[in-house]
């Protein structure tokens, strides 16, 4: 029994009645006072529903677009929003600071979850002179980073043959990851511990030899990680994802030497410890990477690097630090590294010729799948316990869209400003 229902009602209206009136049995009575709570009942609901309707923060349905309406006009629609991430733009939109970089910066972090990363070439706090000294850090997570003969890399039909051609630092010091002469994948790995919610980027230095692919990538660790396999094409330079969906790839040759640095960003999802995978690819296509080996052909290495990154700048790997026995960090110079180019503050260059430009990166986040219905995969009971129906691999539940974050930044943004926007 729950405050406001029909036996709730119909017991209270019992204590009311003088208990001389009726100390028998009086199914009339009980009929009649049974129908009458029922009303009541069915009008304490709608009582509480119109009531809810009243507020913002408890509005659902038609009401919320009618509150919407009241307060911004057409200038924000619901279109497929659920009633939370509308609520959520509505309040962004009318209670939040307006024309000022921190007032836009919450807005956006209020409809996403995520703070937006900002730029401004006239901002000096942004932007840093080349003859900075910096403090910028960064620490290669991994051991003996470019021994791959060391035991604490793990081959899979493969062996190392060490130290056989010349590096991309000009010393002798670069290995041959070589397939071994049977059929299957041919890889060697290395775990790292990784944090929830951080961004990782993982790098290697690659070069043809017999074999001119590659695959490089990371495992789940348990689920920590998003599996994620770049196909490396080391005759020209270039890359495709063959799994996962790093947020950021890059594939940069070591001047004319042959040589390509690859890496590429991801977040975890969660704590555990995932691995770095490099792998020999007889035609650089990840669904292909099992195939039988001849023993002797294979891909140069050199230079591994697991390292935290940031949201400013996912892509961008710092300078390659060596490690043996432990894991070294090392200041970085900001002439060198910084989180979007040179410079000290957000790293970027600074620029009197481009007034009022401000360039965001936003973290957008993913749409949810349907509740106890199967779909995605196909796998009998869906995201809960049961599934009570069957629904297209494409069925998603929208959450927040590219135009909401378009439309919440065009209300909030400083006035006389040109926002350049990459959503992500």
């Amino acid at each position: 029994m729950a405050i406001g229902d029909s036996d709730n009602i119909l017991e209270r209206v019992r204590r009311l009645l003088p208990r001389r009136w009726w100390q028998w049995g009086a199914p009339l009575r009980d009929t009649i006072l049974g129908g009458l709570s029922d009303l009541a009942a069915w009008c304490f609901d709608w009582t509480t529903y119109a009531r809810k309707q009243t507020r913002l923060a408890t509005a659902t349905g038609i009401w919320l677009d009618v509150l919407c309406y009241d307060f911004l006009q057409r200038h924000l629609t619901r279109g497929s929003a659920s009633d939370e991430v509308f609520r959520k733009l509505i309040d962004a939109t009318i209670f939040t600071e307006r024309v000022t970089r921190s007032g836009m910066s919450n807005a956006v972090a209020t409809l996403t979850g995520s703070a937006p990363w900002i730029f401004e070439p006239w901002n000096t706090g942004d932007t840093g002179a080349y003859s900075g000294a910096g403090s910028v850090t960064t620490k290669n997570m991994l051991l003996w980073s470019q021994q791959f003969d060391n035991a604490i890399w793990l081959d899979t039909l493969t062996s190392v043959t060490p130290n056989v051609a010349i590096a991309p630092d000009g010393t002798s010091t670069a290995d041959k990851l070589v397939e071994a002469a049977t059929n299957g994948q041919h890889w060697i790995t290395q775990t790292f511990s990784v944090a929830n919610g951080i961004y990782y980027v993982i790098s290697c230095h690659l070069k043809a030899a017999e074999r001119g692919s590659a695959l490089l990538g990371c495992t789940t660790g348990g689920g920590a990680f998003p599996f994620t396999i770049l196909e490396v094409h080391l005759g020209n330079g270039t890359i495709t994802v063959g799994a996962g969906a790093p947020l950021a790839a890059l594939c940069v040759p070591v001047g004319t030497t042959g040589w390509y640095r690859v890496s590429f960003c991801v977040k975890a999802n969660g704590t555990g410890t995932p691995s770095i995978l490099v792998a020999v690819s007889q035609d650089g296509v990840f669904n292909n990477s099992a195939y039988q080996g001849d023993g002797s052909s294979g891909i140069y290495v050199w230079g591994a690097q697991v390292e935290v990154g940031s949201y400013a700048d996912l892509s961008l790997p710092t300078p390659y630090t060596p490690t043996t026995s432990s894991a070294v960090t090392v200041a970085v110079n900001p002439q060198l590294y910084g989180q979007m180019g040179y410079g000290v503050g957000q790293g970027g260059y600074g620029s009197m010729n481009l007034p009022g430009q401000v360039f965001m990166k936003v973290l957008r986040g993913a749409n949810s799948g349907v509740p106890n219905a199967d779909g995605y995969g196909g796998y009998t009971g869906g995201y809960g316990s049961g599934s009570v129906e069957f629904v297209g691999n494409a069925t998603r539940l929208i959450g927040v869209t590219d135009e909401h974050i378009e439309k919440l930044i065009t209300f909030t943004k400083p006035t006389g400003v040109t926002v350049w926007l990459q959503i992500l």
